[in-house]
Protein backbone atom coordinates (compact mmCIF):
# COMPACT_ATOMS: atom_id res chain seq x y z
CA UNK A 1 0.00 0.00 0.00
CA UNK A 2 2.81 2.34 0.61
CA UNK A 3 4.47 1.56 -2.09
CA UNK A 4 1.06 2.54 -4.25
CA UNK A 5 0.98 6.04 -3.10
CA UNK A 6 5.01 6.74 -3.62
CA UNK A 7 3.75 5.89 -7.34
CA UNK A 8 1.19 8.54 -7.32
CA UNK A 9 3.57 11.66 -7.94
CA UNK A 10 5.84 9.78 -10.48
CA UNK A 11 2.68 8.93 -12.39
CA UNK A 12 1.22 12.58 -11.74
CA UNK A 13 4.58 13.87 -12.98
CA UNK A 14 4.47 11.76 -16.37
CA UNK A 15 0.43 12.50 -17.36
CA UNK A 16 1.78 16.53 -16.90
CA UNK A 17 4.88 16.02 -18.84
CA UNK A 18 2.83 14.55 -21.62
CA UNK A 19 0.12 16.73 -21.22
CA UNK A 20 2.13 20.16 -21.77
CA UNK A 21 3.78 18.42 -24.69
CA UNK A 22 1.30 17.83 -26.55
CA UNK A 23 0.27 21.67 -25.71
CA UNK A 24 3.25 23.08 -27.23
CA UNK A 25 3.60 20.37 -30.17
CA UNK A 26 -0.48 22.08 -31.02
CA UNK A 27 0.67 25.56 -30.41
CA UNK A 28 3.62 24.79 -32.62
CA UNK A 29 1.51 24.07 -35.42
CA UNK A 30 -1.14 26.17 -35.32
CA UNK A 31 1.74 28.93 -35.58
CA UNK A 32 3.02 27.46 -38.31
CA UNK A 33 -0.12 27.29 -40.34
CA UNK A 34 -0.34 31.06 -40.19
CA UNK A 35 0.85 33.27 -42.87
CA UNK A 36 0.16 37.28 -43.46
CA UNK A 37 -0.16 38.87 -46.24
CA UNK A 38 -1.08 42.91 -47.95
CA UNK A 39 -4.70 44.46 -46.95
CA UNK A 40 -4.89 47.76 -49.08
CA UNK A 41 -7.99 48.77 -47.61
CA UNK A 42 -6.24 48.30 -44.34
CA UNK A 43 -3.37 50.98 -45.30
CA UNK A 44 -2.16 54.36 -45.05
CA UNK A 45 0.13 56.78 -46.22
CA UNK A 46 0.66 60.31 -44.14
CA UNK A 47 3.22 63.71 -44.84
CA UNK A 48 3.63 66.17 -43.00
CA UNK A 49 5.34 69.49 -45.04
CA UNK A 50 6.22 72.33 -42.80
CA UNK A 51 5.72 76.04 -43.63
CA UNK A 52 6.95 79.49 -41.92
CA UNK A 53 10.00 79.92 -40.28
CA UNK A 54 7.96 78.89 -37.02
CA UNK A 55 7.64 75.33 -39.03
CA UNK A 56 3.92 75.21 -39.11
CA UNK A 57 2.76 71.90 -40.51
CA UNK A 58 0.88 71.35 -43.30
CA UNK A 59 -0.36 67.31 -43.56
CA UNK A 60 -1.68 65.19 -46.10
CA UNK A 61 -2.23 62.20 -46.96
CA UNK A 62 -2.63 60.61 -50.96
CA UNK A 63 -6.13 58.62 -51.73
CA UNK A 64 -4.68 56.26 -53.83
CA UNK A 65 -1.40 53.99 -53.35
CA UNK A 66 -0.30 50.25 -54.89
CA UNK A 67 1.37 47.95 -52.92
CA UNK A 68 3.34 45.31 -54.23
CA UNK A 69 4.87 42.49 -52.43
CA UNK A 70 4.75 38.57 -52.40
CA UNK A 71 1.49 36.88 -52.33
CA UNK A 72 1.90 35.89 -48.88
CA UNK A 73 4.87 35.15 -45.85
CA UNK A 74 5.00 33.12 -42.04
CA UNK A 75 6.27 36.66 -40.54
CA UNK A 76 5.21 40.21 -40.65
CA UNK A 77 9.07 41.39 -41.33
CA UNK A 78 9.83 39.00 -44.46
CA UNK A 79 6.52 40.60 -45.84
CA UNK A 80 7.03 44.06 -45.45
CA UNK A 81 10.51 43.85 -47.18
CA UNK A 82 9.12 42.62 -49.99
CA UNK A 83 6.81 45.78 -49.96
CA UNK A 84 7.43 47.97 -53.19
CA UNK A 85 5.12 51.04 -54.26
CA UNK A 86 3.39 53.23 -56.60
CA UNK A 87 1.83 56.79 -55.81
CA UNK A 88 0.44 58.62 -58.32
CA UNK A 89 0.62 62.44 -57.33
CA UNK A 90 -2.61 63.56 -58.52
CA UNK A 91 -4.11 61.36 -55.99
CA UNK A 92 -2.47 63.83 -53.26
CA UNK A 93 -5.23 65.22 -50.58
CA UNK A 94 -5.27 67.78 -48.29
CA UNK A 95 -8.66 68.74 -47.30
CA UNK A 96 -8.14 71.80 -49.76
CA UNK A 97 -8.89 71.36 -53.89
CA UNK A 98 -6.95 74.67 -54.33
CA UNK A 99 -3.77 73.51 -52.39
CA UNK A 100 -4.05 69.88 -54.05
CA UNK A 101 -3.90 71.59 -57.40
CA UNK A 102 -1.38 74.13 -56.75
CA UNK A 103 0.92 71.18 -55.71
CA UNK A 104 0.13 68.81 -58.58
CA UNK A 105 1.10 71.88 -61.04
CA UNK A 106 3.85 74.38 -59.32
CA UNK A 107 5.47 71.36 -57.73
CA UNK A 108 5.18 68.17 -58.99
CA UNK A 109 4.95 69.27 -62.37
CA UNK A 110 7.94 71.26 -62.01
CA UNK A 111 9.44 68.05 -62.23
CA UNK A 112 7.26 66.46 -64.29
CA UNK A 113 6.75 63.90 -61.55
CA UNK A 114 3.59 62.16 -62.13
CA UNK A 115 4.01 59.41 -59.85
CA UNK A 116 6.07 58.34 -56.64
CA UNK A 117 7.89 55.03 -56.54
CA UNK A 118 9.83 53.00 -54.30
CA UNK A 119 10.55 50.01 -52.03
CA UNK A 120 11.62 49.30 -48.77
CA UNK A 121 15.27 48.34 -48.96
CA UNK A 122 15.78 46.78 -45.46
CA UNK A 123 14.22 46.21 -41.94
CA UNK A 124 17.18 45.82 -39.45
CA UNK A 125 16.22 44.04 -36.06
CA UNK A 126 17.53 47.15 -33.97
CA UNK A 127 14.14 48.96 -35.54
CA UNK A 128 15.80 51.07 -38.17
CA UNK A 129 15.05 50.80 -41.57
CA UNK A 130 15.97 51.79 -45.36
CA UNK A 131 13.50 52.97 -47.95
CA UNK A 132 14.01 53.43 -51.44
CA UNK A 133 12.23 56.36 -53.32
CA UNK A 134 12.57 57.50 -56.69
CA UNK A 135 11.07 61.18 -57.92
CA UNK A 136 12.40 63.87 -60.38
CA UNK A 137 14.20 60.96 -62.19
CA UNK A 138 16.32 60.55 -58.88
CA UNK A 139 16.87 57.17 -56.53
CA UNK A 140 17.76 57.76 -53.60
CA UNK A 141 17.48 56.21 -49.77
CA UNK A 142 15.65 57.41 -46.59
CA UNK A 143 16.30 56.21 -43.40
CA UNK A 144 13.54 55.78 -40.63
CA UNK A 145 12.10 53.09 -38.33
CA UNK A 146 9.81 50.74 -38.32
CA UNK A 147 7.46 48.98 -35.78
CA UNK A 148 5.56 45.68 -35.85
CA UNK A 149 2.89 44.76 -33.66
CA UNK A 150 1.04 41.48 -33.83
CA UNK A 151 -0.17 41.92 -37.57
CA UNK A 152 0.24 45.29 -37.57
CA UNK A 153 3.18 47.26 -39.43
CA UNK A 154 4.32 51.25 -39.52
CA UNK A 155 7.05 53.17 -41.18
CA UNK A 156 7.96 56.75 -40.38
CA UNK A 157 10.95 58.75 -41.72
CA UNK A 158 12.15 62.27 -42.55
CA UNK A 159 12.70 62.70 -45.84
CA UNK A 160 14.81 65.67 -47.30
CA UNK A 161 13.62 66.65 -50.72
CA UNK A 162 15.88 68.85 -51.98
CA UNK A 163 18.64 65.73 -51.95
CA UNK A 164 16.18 64.59 -55.40
CA UNK A 165 16.84 68.17 -56.60
CA UNK A 166 13.62 69.79 -55.77
CA UNK A 167 14.54 73.59 -55.08
CA UNK A 168 13.57 74.96 -58.09
CA UNK A 169 10.12 73.16 -57.57
CA UNK A 170 9.96 74.37 -53.73
CA UNK A 171 10.34 77.94 -55.02
CA UNK A 172 7.98 77.78 -58.16
CA UNK A 173 5.44 76.47 -55.81
CA UNK A 174 6.52 79.46 -52.95
CA UNK A 175 5.60 82.02 -55.77
CA UNK A 176 2.64 80.51 -56.38
CA UNK A 177 1.33 80.28 -52.95
CA UNK A 178 3.14 83.36 -51.24
CA UNK A 179 0.17 84.61 -49.43
CA UNK A 180 -0.36 81.25 -47.97
CA UNK A 181 3.28 80.65 -47.33
CA UNK A 182 4.60 83.91 -45.81
CA UNK A 183 4.80 84.86 -41.77
CA UNK A 184 6.79 88.29 -40.59
CA UNK A 185 7.56 89.32 -44.24
CA UNK A 186 9.77 85.76 -45.11
CA UNK A 187 8.08 83.04 -47.39
CA UNK A 188 9.20 79.73 -46.89
CA UNK A 189 8.53 76.02 -47.23
CA UNK A 190 10.85 73.51 -45.85
CA UNK A 191 12.70 70.59 -47.90
CA UNK A 192 12.00 68.52 -44.50
CA UNK A 193 8.78 66.05 -45.15
CA UNK A 194 8.17 63.80 -42.31
CA UNK A 195 6.71 60.25 -44.03
CA UNK A 196 4.04 57.39 -42.11
CA UNK A 197 3.28 54.38 -43.66
CA UNK A 198 1.07 52.14 -41.34
CA UNK A 199 -0.71 48.53 -42.56
CA UNK A 200 -2.85 46.02 -40.61
CA UNK A 201 -1.80 42.84 -42.57
CA UNK A 202 -4.47 39.84 -43.10
CA UNK A 203 -4.12 36.84 -41.60
CA UNK A 204 -4.27 33.48 -43.16
CA UNK A 205 -5.08 30.54 -41.08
Amino acid sequence: MKQFFKSIPILVGIIALVSCGGNKKDQEETKSNISYSYSPENSLVEWTAFKFESKAPVKGTFNKIDVTSISKANDVKTLAESFGFTIPVNSIETLDDSRNAKIIEFFFGTMSTEQLTGRILSLKDDGSAELEVTMNNITGIVPGSYSIIDNNFSFKATMDISKWNTNKAIDILNAACKENHTENGVTKVWSEVDLSFTTKLKINN
